[in-house]
């Protein structure tokens, strides 16, 4: 089972590869009770399909009918859902609140470029941090040199980090090691039974 942040990414580099541009989304905060962490990822195309999960399913409605209307056309763009919102239609369950990063990735070398050494980041070949001066510009890929928070934001510069999947591995199979999959496939974990 791969864990979704490479799903994503491995989607996005196949829509590149056929000439498509696409939108990644990642959670940069959230505020209450959110279903996805900071980090998690979305990929979107022109047309609607996606990939991941930014709020568990409360957004992305919202966010897909947008991009197929035409919006997010500018590079970057910081969207905040929730309380004080950009969309205040969409409402979070308990309140929660979240905000996004989205970027619109143009179809070419340099984009296919970033999002492969996110892919080998995500398989394990390296640790990476996403880095962003404010206002946004196009991301540096840093070596990831220290632990730290997926999701960091210091005065103007954002940074995110990617790196290998947490892994479980179960020996042996039953009814609670297949219930402890399930829980681990749904926080994000590579498992191996």
């Amino acid at each position: 089972m791969q864990p979704l942040d490479l799903q994503v990414i491995q989607l996005a580099i196949a829509w590149h590869a056929v000439g498509l541009p696409v939108w990644l989304c990642t959670v940069i905060a959230s505020f209450g009770s959110s279903p996805c962490p900071p980090g998690a990822l979305l990929v979107a195309r022109g047309d609607g399909a996606s990939c991941g999960s930014l709020s568990g399913g409360c957004i992305e409605d919202d966010f897909l009918q947008r991009v197929v209307a035409g919006g997010f056309a500018e590079p970057n763009a910081l969207v905040r859902y929730g309380d004080g919102s950009d969309a205040p239609q969409v409402r979070l369950p308990c309140g929660a609140a979240l905000e996004v990063l989205v970027e619109r990735l143009p179809a070419d070398a340099r984009t296919l470029e970033h999002l492969g050494r996110l892919e080998s980041a995500l398989l394990g070949r390296e640790r990476l941090v996403r880095q962003w001066q404010l206002p946004f510009a196009h991301p540096q890929l840093l070596d990831d040199t220290r632990d730290g928070p997926r999701v960091e934001r210091c005065g103007e510069r954002l940074r995110v980090r990617f790196g290998a999947a947490q892994r479980l591995i179960i020996a042996g199979v039953s009814s609670v090691a297949l219930f402890c999959a399930q829980f681990a496939v749904a926080l994000d974990f590579e498992v191996i039974i």
